[in-house]
């Protein structure tokens, strides 16, 4: 779903619209909208029910920890892929300058065509496999302390009303991955980040070293 916005008598109104009906029509999607408000309160009340219950926390952490299992070795089966496949496009593109190279009849206006779609598929793929080794060192770094994690979620419920919408919408952003909507069944499913649940934890973490660090030096120039 994709969120949009409407004016009913007079006043705008938020919702999430199925991307089905936009490129298909409205017989695309049997549900084919819901109110932004209610979906991101359920957001919000999830994750607040997060902070309040450590073994939730462990059971999204345990999630967390097993899509990580799942997605590395797809990532490494596809960075294997597209090696092979980036020497197998080199290969044939050294092949075409060494027939260019011995050439003596014909302008090679063919040659030199086929050798530049050769370098525009070599920097395609040479594209993704910089984003698949990425993703690879992400998911590496995605190993979540479950005490930190705990920690960081536990300031969520006490802090959240007191935070700028701004500052609202970035937490949520690191903490959800993604939110499925079922609006036949009448279930949402929501998805942590492991990487943003770390990120949370490594910034509160920081925020308690920087706050001990200040109360240090209050404190020493207060004797002296």
């Amino acid at each position: 779903m994709t969120p949009a916005t409407t004016c009913k008598r007079g006043a705008d109104y938020r919702y999430h619209a199925c991307v089905k009906t936009k490129k298909s029509g409205a017989e695309a999607c049997p549900v084919r909208s819901a109110p932004a408000g209610e979906l991101e309160r359920f957001v919000i009340d999830h994750v607040r029910e997060l902070s309040r219950e450590p073994a939730l926390v462990i059971d999204a952490i345990a999630q967390a920890k097993a899509s990580v299992r799942d997605t590395a070795p797809a990532l490494r089966e596809e960075e294997r892929t597209l090696t092979i496949e980036h020497e197998r496009v080199r290969d044939q593109a050294r092949k075409l300058l060494s027939v260019l190279a011995n050439q003596t009849l014909g302008d090679g206006g063919f040659a030199s065509e086929r050798l530049g779609e050769l370098d525009d598929q070599a920097k395609r793929v040479e594209r993704r496999l910089g984003e698949v080794r990425e993703e690879r060192v992400r998911v590496a770094r995605t190993v979540i302390d479950e005490d930190e994690a705990r920690a960081a979620l536990s300031l969520f419920d006490p802090v959240w009303d007191v935070l700028e919408p701004k500052e609202q919408a970035r937490i949520l952003g690191l903490l959800i991955e993604r939110v499925e909507f079922d609006g036949v069944k009448g279930e949402i499913g929501i998805t942590l980040y492991p990487l943003g649940v770390k990120t949370l934890a490594e910034e509160v973490a920081a925020a308690d070293r920087t706050a001990s660090t200040d109360g240090d030096c209050v404190a020493a120039e207060a004797r002296t």
